[in-house]
């Protein structure tokens, strides 16, 4: 990116994967291992945010110092107050009181949960194929794709927690398929790649399975956990 010297397609990678992977996904497995009455609710409540934002501004702080001892990196005053607005401008833009009030439902077809997943497989997927300035677009426009059309799909009245789910965790899955095929981030003999490789699959699919069995439609949860939040 010129003047802000930075990769566009290493921020379009790294960024989201970390939406996708570190955000969205534990969020989705969770509230579908919850019951119905809980999963929409709030977590936290005012003191749990406040707890939560410190904690992350300590774990940005330990990952700050521990890239800046190894490497001596340091963002330019101009790359941290681009990163400053950026991050401002997606705060706001979440607090306003379109994405805060219910809208209603409309009546259009929803496919089957399983069909969900595939845009985001494809984006996971096709944004490889193309080096360069014009892999990033593609990456950007199958990202802005796959977006809309669960953007679309979710304001059906036919879309059901199994949906979320799908929507939400076909980029993990994706991972750990794809980890088979990338090298390991630290040395390792090749049955300790490979069982590392099958330890990810294995909890993978647990945790995608049990999600799936918990949000079936109609089940009532087996524990109600307590309605006031932290």
């Amino acid at each position: 990116m010129p003047g802000l010297e930075f990769s566009l397609r290493q921020a379009f990678d790294h960024v989201g994967n970390h939406i996708v992977l570190t955000i969205c996904a534990p969020i989705v497995l969770i509230e579908s291992f919850l019951g119905p009455e809980r999963r929409l609710r709030p977590w936290l409540g005012r003191p749990g945010l406040a707890v939560v934002g410190v904690l992350y501004l300590l774990g940005s702080l330990l990952i700050f110092s521990d890239i800046n001892d190894d490497k001596g990196f340091l963002a330019s005053p101009f790359q941290l107050a681009f990163a400053a607005v950026v991050v401002l401008v997606l705060v706001a833009v979440a607090l306003l009181p379109r994405w805060r009030r219910a809208h209603p439902r409309r009546a259009r077809r929803v496919p089957h949960p399983l069909w969900v997943g595939l845009p985001i497989v494809l984006v996971r997927f096709g944004a490889d194929l193309t080096p360069g300035w014009a892999g990033v677009t593609i990456a950007l426009a199958l990202a802005a794709a796959a977006g809309g059309l669960i953007a679309y799909l979710s304001s059906g009245v036919r879309w059901g927690q199994r949906h979320v789910l799908v929507a939400g965790t076909a980029g993990l899955a994706a991972a750990a398929a794809f980890a088979y095929l990338v090298p390991p981030y630290s040395p390792a003999s090749p049955a300790a790649a490979l069982a590392g490789d099958v330890a990810v699959t294995v909890i993978t699919v647990a945790l995608l399975g049990g999600a799936w069995w918990r949000s079936r439609e109609g089940r009532r949860p087996a524990i109600t956990l307590a309605a006031t939040p932290l």
